[in-house]
């Protein structure tokens, strides 16, 4: 949809979009292999501890808040730490997640277009909200 209500098959344009971006988009893996490989990463098992302690230096913006570091992006899920990845392009986006506090992993997958907002879009970011709240309870 483009915001107007009417859907629309967008598959040959998410197709292209997705071979044009190889290396910055395009990956393709089932949620166990996603929450695998970010658990590989956290317990030290795919990286030297030199290089993951590096992942986790986060850039701080200019309220001294944590951003993103290599590769990773640091999340406040209301006082919580969490950090991961995350996507979203046409026709589909994803988060995945490590609440350290809780040692949670957590994959989030939308076949919704996350470039143009609308009220679906809204909908399924609220719902994201209410199963985090869950799970950090």
């Amino acid at each position: 949809m483009f915001n107007n209500g009417v859907a629309v098959n967008i598959t040959g344009f998410q197709q292209s979009t997705v071979v044009s971006s190889k290396g910055d988009d395009g990956i393709v893996c089932t949620t166990t292999d996603a929450i695998k490989f970010l658990k590989g990463l956290m317990e030290g098992k795919l990286l030297k501890p030199e290089s993951l302690k590096e992942m986790l230096d986060f850039v701080k913006d200019e309220k001294g808040n944590k951003r993103y570091g290599m590769g990773m992006i640091y999340f406040d899920l209301g006082g919580v730490e969490a950090f991961g990845h995350g996507g979203g392009g046409v026709g589909a986006g994803c988060g995945l997640l490590y609440i350290p506090s809780h040692k949670t992993y957590v994959f989030f997958s939308t076949n919704l277009g996350v470039l143009i907002e609308s009220d679906l879009v809204k909908k399924a970011g609220g719902l994201r909200d209410a199963i985090l709240g869950t799970v950090l309870q």
